[in-house]
């Protein structure tokens, strides 16, 4: 009060937790993409956190290692290795959409992408294979952010494994809309004459083959010439996904020795 320092009345602060959070992020694949400088190939440090579903230990993936066996979100070796290729054998490129600039791990995240190399057809999937998956129930999340100069990322991303799933049909946003509005925009359409632009696709209950594989394409959709880089794979997440989804918020109450006052 008037410019002194007063001390409050003693008083305890009790936080109450709500209900168990029901998704724990597993194996998170981050492309680190290449272009004219050595700055744009971005590698996520297993301190960043990044995500839909926010996870650390990102497993950062260039080519020419096939097959890559992952780490988990806790850092430590998992059971999954990780194939890439595309149906025509032709060779997989890497490059960057340029959302470094933010200088932020999510925007790191949707710097590199995989694709098809130069002047690929859409004709063409880029296919990630996944083996020795743990047989449980999963969330597949797909980042797709293209090169800002090749605007036309019309594509498809289907799933092979364990069940029947849909076939999302979207565009990619590039690397400007991104940092024009950073937040994480989802695909959801499953035709092409209703595709929507955005940055990511999830399915939200996805199982393996009895054999542990797993299997993502993602096929550029455009008109051939009117667009190279394609299609747009920055990364992906597997998310476990445990029992019932938290229905309770916490609750946070400070009580003083006079009077009580809950905050919620």
């Amino acid at each position: 009060v008037a410019g002194t320092t007063t001390t409050s009345r003693l008083a305890s602060l009790t936080v109450t937790p709500g209900g168990p959070w029901n998704l724990q992020p597993y194996v998170g694949v981050n492309f680190i993409g290449a272009g004219y400088v050595s700055d744009d190939a971005v590698s996520l440090s297993p301190v960043d956190v990044a995500g839909v579903v926010n996870q650390e230990n990102w497993n950062n993936v260039g080519l020419g290692t096939d097959p890559v066996s992952l780490k988990d979100a806790q850092g430590t070796d998992s059971p999954i290795q990780l194939t890439l290729s595309t149906s025509s054998g032709i060779g997989l490129q890497l490059w960057n959409s340029g959302t470094r600039r933010l200088g932020e791990a999510d925007g790191d995240l949707m710097q590199g992408y995989l694709n098809n190399g130069f002047n690929g057809t859409n004709g063409d999937p880029v296919i990630l294979t996944l083996t020795g998956v743990p047989v449980t129930n999963y969330q597949l999340i797909v980042y797709t952010t293209g090169f800002d100069f090749q605007a036309n990322y019309e594509e498809s991303f289907s799933v092979t494994g364990g069940g029947s799933y849909p076939t999302y049909h979207g565009k990619g946003e590039i690397g400007s809309d991104y940092v024009a509005n950073p937040a994480y925009r989802r695909i959801t359409s499953t035709t092409p004459a209703t595709r929507q632009s955005g940055n990511y696709v999830q399915y939200d209950s996805v199982s393996p083959a009895s054999d542990g594989t797993l299997t993502l394409s993602v096929l550029w959709e455009a008109a051939n010439g009117t667009s190279t880089y394609n299609p747009v794979i920055n990364g992906f997440q597997l998310v476990k996904v445990t029992g019932t989804p938290q229905t309770t918020s916490p609750t946070l109450t400070a009580v003083a020795h006079l009077g009580s006052l809950t905050l919620g």
